[in-house]
């Protein structure tokens, strides 16, 4: 095959995979330099929106429901993006459309949480031999926690080492590190924000993280004995 032909069917292909579906390895050009994190279990991944994600956002509206608001659109795909890249540090590789999922905890021999806000987004991922389940949860540094919802969010056990903010996200990642079929009647003052915290028959390790504008929390689901 003379090298002309060569690059004709390899500029065929590019322009095949940007008029169907995107390729994981083409979605990876536009995460630009996702901020990895590095949580005590498993690979966890921060991501900004960007005008080349934007790009892709456009050439993938066939994924979103139509009654949906295009802001959850975007944080949808985002966080998507993020889980890609942590699937990928374990080899595991994926298109944007088999992650197109609303709601899940385990995917692959995965545990995962993700988590959004602004235009920021952020996935966590571990081997399910790793932990029971496990949850992540950011937040915008600046947000201003009201008295009121500090009070109603408090549990005795809370540390004081722990800014209000980074409570709230602490509380966020650790009911999300709980199976969903065990959430019901479970609120958020129900939950210790601590390095290690339990409920009921629920044992967590927590870890919160500092980066940029954000404040990070992730927890770990590391025993329990109760019936999922």
């Amino acid at each position: 095959m003379t090298i002309a032909l060569i690059k004709y069917s390899l500029r065929l292909t590019l322009r095949l995979v940007d008029q169907l579906k995107i390729s994981y390895y083409y979605l990876k050009l536009a995460l630009g330099d996702p901020i990895l994190l590095k949580p005590s279990l498993g690979n966890a991944v921060l991501i900004k929106w960007n005008n080349q994600i934007e790009k892709l956002f456009q050439n993938n509206y066939s994924i979103f429901p139509d009654d949906w608001h295009l802001s959850k659109k975007k944080s949808f795909y985002l966080a998507r993006l993020a889980l890609l890249e942590c699937l990928d540090d374990y080899g595991q590789t994926f298109t944007i459309d088999q992650l197109a999922i609303k709601h899940f905890q385990e995917f692959n021999g995965f545990r995962l949480s993700l988590s959004h806000t602004d235009n920021w987004a952020c996935a966590l991922v571990a081997p399910t031999n790793e932990c029971l389940g496990l949850g992540i949860d950011i937040e915008l540094t600046s947000r201003k926690i009201s008295p009121k919802t500090q009070n109603f969010v408090a549990n005795t056990l809370d540390s004081q080492e722990f800014t209000a903010i980074e409570k709230w996200c602490l509380k966020e990642a650790i009911y999300k590190s709980i199976p969903y079929q065990s959430q019901k009647g479970i609120a958020l003052k129900d939950l210790p924000a601590n390095t290690k915290s339990s409920f009921q028959n629920f044992h967590f390790e927590n870890e919160v993280f500092s980066i940029d504008e954000l404040t990070i929390a992730c927890s770990y689901l590391k025993d329990c004995s109760a019936s999922f």
